[in-house]
């Protein structure tokens, strides 16, 4: 609270006391103030002993500062608060003749203090859940005796800033508020003396953010009697929406639940519902309430309902590669742009006509049925219908037992088995398997064996080589439904029998050793980039330890030691299959030696004597 200050002077006859003997008479002892007769409290008060004393005056001053005793004091200074009359008492003494002094003069002064009373105005807290916000602030203090100067009134708050300084009226133009947040107002108010009050309240005006609300749902139909549904609904709220304190779910069933967390994450919500009515829909209302009690609400009308498809195409029994078609019963739901329809096994096509989807499976077994649509602000809505679809047995499909790959073989007789990768449970179905075996060689198929069973399982002999491909046909009975259903898969070249034929021819059949030659391979069929084959040879002396290795389709030879030479080439294949070949006597070596003969193997020098015998030429292996 402040205080203004109303200074009354009061001087009385018997408050100036002036002693003849000892006191300067020419002297008239009194005190000033620093404030006006009518000024504000809480300010420094200072007191002014006139005239100023001198050294030869020899007085010295006390002051009685409202307490009703004197304390020694030159120039004085006091700081008062509160309202009230406060007495204040100069004395004078003079030293000049008594050690105790003598009193020559008492100065009384009488000073009244006033508060002007705290700004009324405004009404509590306000809060509003909507902007914009229009808001006029009006002065409502009751004022006695007090004329006012004027009023101040403030407005702060986010990016906004506004003073009115009113003389003549009480209350401000009206204001509107626009931006989020929280608004502090304040009023100031100046009497004519120049004293003044001052009241503020802090966020007294709370413009919330705007609340951005939207629910998500993944909905699951029950497999029994499709009376019950399983729904897990997530609330989506705008990053800048802070102040949601909690959110408040209604199921539409006649159950709540209220979820409270931080801001803006808000977890997901699981809710059962039992005993529908097929003839009904429930729609699920989302409230999210802010602190200051501010309510957003959206709604999903006929969310849920006890059949959202066709309801008599449950479980419906249906043969592969067949077109089975479902119709949208909640066509209000389903109509939006982005509606899409999938299931949990691969249709091999689908297609919307209207509020119908059409769909083509392969496999055989229980499908589910997703449909996701947009409903309110963009979250992507889930319902799962549960063993929709009922895709019977056969599948034609197979393989063989070694492995996924396509079997291949060597000849000259080769047993490739069969199996099938669909087998219809026997407690279920009765099947019955056909495998035709077909001779792809040649661009015209010729069919060359066909077997029958009910096991999936056969074998083929085959006994020559080639390429060979292979059909299976496959028709199951259900039994309980005796809905009877065929598939057929064609594998082109599936089987490849191949085993190479080695073979070879060397361009000469004598040569001088030491000349390098090229053999030519003939062997077949050719190898390919596919089916790329290893060579390896060996040339291997008739009548010495000699054997030389060799690599390569046609590599080029050289040999040094002449003699005759059998020649021999083992061919593999990309297919590990493997043939030999070997050429007796297949190549003749030439070549010239000198042997020279001595009658005597040691000599002393200088060697004398020595005879040669013999010197003989030959031309190995022949005698020329």
């Amino acid at each position: 609270m402040m205080a203004c200050l109303l200074l009354i002077l009061s001087v009385t006859g018997a408050g100036l006391h002036q002693a003849s003997a000892q006191c300067d008479t020419s002297k008239k002892w009194s005190f000033v103030i620093n404030v006006p007769n009518k000024g504000c409290s809480n300010k420094i008060v200072s007191f002014y002993v006139t005239p100023r004393p001198t050294a030869t005056d020899s007085i010295s001053t006390s002051w009685d500062l409202g307490t009703g005793s004197f304390s020694p004091a030159g120039d004085s200074t006091v700081k008062l608060f509160n309202p009230g009359s406060y007495t204040i008492r100069l004395q004078v003494k003079s030293n000049k003749r008594s050690s105790t002094g003598t009193v020559c003069a008492t100065v009384t002064k009488t000073l009244t203090f006033y508060s002007l009373p705290t700004p009324i105005f405004g009404t509590p807290k306000i809060t509003i859940c909507k902007g914009p916000f229009k808001i006029t602030l009006t002065d409502s203090t009751i004022l006695t005796g007090v004329k006012l100067d004027k009023r101040i009134f403030n407005i702060t708050g986010p990016s906004f800033s506004r003073t009115d300084s009113l003389a003549t009226t009480n209350a401000m133009d009206t204001v509107t508020l626009t931006t989020p947040g929280k608004y502090t107002i304040g009023l100031n108010l100046t009497d004519s003396s120049g004293c003044s009050t001052y009241s503020q309240k802090t966020d007294y005006i709370v413009i919330p953010d705007t609340v951005a609300l939207d629910l998500c749902s993944d909905i699951t139909e029950g497999t029994v009697g499709k009376d019950s549904l399983y729904a897990t609904f997530t609330p989506k709220i705008n990053s800048g929406a802070n102040d949601v304190a909690r959110l408040v779910f209604d199921f539409g069933d006649g159950k709540k639940d209220s979820t409270s967390s931080t801001p803006p994450t808000f977890a997901a919500v699981k809710h059962n519902y039992s005993g529908l009515d097929t003839n009904s829909s429930k729609s699920v209302t989302l409230t999210a309430v802010t602190n200051n009690g501010c309510r957003t609400t959206i709604k999903q009308t006929g969310i849920i309902t006890k059949y959202y498809v066709t309801p008599a195409l449950y479980g419906n029994l249906t043969c592969p590669a067949s077109s089975i078609a479902i119709k949208l019963t909640q066509t209000g739901l389903f109509g939006k742009a982005s509606f899409a329809a999938s299931t949990d096994q691969t249709a091999t096509a689908s297609s919307r006509t209207g509020s119908k989807f059409n769909f083509t499976f392969a496999a055989p077994g229980m499908s589910n049925v997703k449909l996701q649509f947009v409903y309110g602000a963009g979250c992507l809505n889930n319902v799962t219908i549960p063993k929709y679809f009922n895709i019977l047995y056969p599948k034609a499909d197979f393989t063989s037992p070694v492995g996924a790959r396509a079997p291949k073989g060597c000849g000259p007789s080769d047993t490739v088995v069969l199996k099938t990768l669909y087998k219809a449970p026997g407690a279920l179905y009765t099947s019955a398997y056909t495998y035709k075996l077909y001779d792809t060689t040649s661009k015209n198929p010729k069919l060359l064996q066909t077997v029958n069973d009910t096991t999936g399982t056969d074998s083929f002999i085959i006994n020559k080589a080639g390429v060979y491909s292979v059909k299976l046909i496959v028709t199951s009975k259900h039994i309980a439904s005796g809905i009877t259903c065929k598939d057929s898969i064609f594998k082109y070249a599936y089987i490849n029998i191949n085993r190479p034929k080695a073979s070879f021819t060397f361009p000469v059949s004598t040569i001088c050793n030491g000349v390098a030659f090229k053999v030519k391979n003939t062997t077949t069929p050719y190898d390919t980039p596919s089916n790329p084959y290893t060579y390896n040879w060996s040339l291997n002396h008739t009548t010495k330890a000699i054997k030389r290795p060799f690599t390569g389709k046609m590599p080029t030879f050289a040999l040094d030691t002449p003699g005759v030479y059998d020649a021999f080439l083992k061919v593999t294949n990309g297919l590990g299959c493997t043939d030999t070949v070997t050429v007796k006597n297949a190549l003749t070596i030439n070549g010239i030696f000198a042997d020279v003969t001595f009658t005597t193997s040691s000599y002393c020098p200088p060697i004398s004597g020595a005879k040669l015998d013999a010197i003989n030429i030959r031309n190995t292996p022949s005698s020329t």
